[in-house]
């Protein structure tokens, strides 16, 4: 009975030692980061009806200060957009792609766009960038995240330029709650408290976000897929090379 005793104390010493070795987080293992985002897709109305629009254009109300800017995104498959913002009183600002050349015009100027800068709008204009997130071809799940007091699957995605941002997924809903990003120097991160459904498919509707200690407030108004024509897409006659 005393080596029983004996034995049982040396395997639970033995338990324990094992636990105390243990890496934090061990006890709950990370999903894949295809499975978080294949659950989202299926969350949102699923890849078949995903990949069923051609066409797709954005209409967003973004609220700064007291200050109401809109911007609408047009895309069309594979890789056309454009991107157009109205700051008040009239000062307008727009950026695209064609595909090939990225440009934009501002009340800076018309240019053509490289690097970094480039990037950044083929990003926001990749058709599929926010429903399948086929543009980033690393992603892993780097840890169980929280916010607005809901756990969440935190993937880092990267794009094959380099460009990295991080997407927190609900771990009961398979929503999109959070994505952080680094604009400006600045690393923001915008949480999503609403969704709206458009034509069979699930947007993420309204994000709130600190910019430089002003709160922003960006709402969804409406999306459509109806058909844009690609030469809507054509590089603007002030920037062609």
């Amino acid at each position: 009975m005393k080596a029983m005793r004996f034995a049982r104390g040396r395997l639970a010493l033995a338990a324990l030692a094992l636990l105390a070795a243990a890496p934090a987080g061990a006890q709950e293992a990370l999903p894949p980061a295809q499975q978080v985002i294949d659950r989202y897709v299926q969350a949102i109305g699923g890849r078949e009806k995903a990949l069923s629009f051609q066409s797709r254009t954005l209409t967003y109300r973004m609220d700064v200060g007291g200050t109401a800017i809109s911007m609408v995104v047009k895309m069309r498959r594979p890789n056309l957009g454009i991107m157009s913002m109205t700051v008040p009183p009239m000062t307008e600002i727009q950026s695209g792609t064609d595909g090939q050349v990225v440009w934009s015009i501002s009340p800076a100027g018309a240019e053509l766009l490289e690097g970094a800068q480039a990037e950044e709008v083929r990003i926001r204009t990749a058709f599929d960038a926010d429903v399948l997130f086929d543009i980033y071809p690393t992603m892993e799940t780097v840890e169980r995240a929280e916010h607005g007091g809901r756990p969440c699957w935190k993937v880092r995605m990267a794009t094959a330029g380099g460009t990295e941002l991080f997407r927190c997924f609900d771990v009961e809903t398979g929503l999109m709650i959070a994505t952080t990003a680094t604009q400006m120097g600045m690393e923001i991160t915008a949480v999503f408290d609403e969704y709206k459904e458009f034509d069979g498919l699930k947007y993420p509707a309204r994000s709130t976000a600190s910019v430089g200690g002003q709160q922003v407030v960006n709402t969804l108004v409406n999306v459509s897929h109806a058909d844009i024509p690609a030469s809507e897409f054509a590089v603007p006659a002030a920037v062609r090379p």
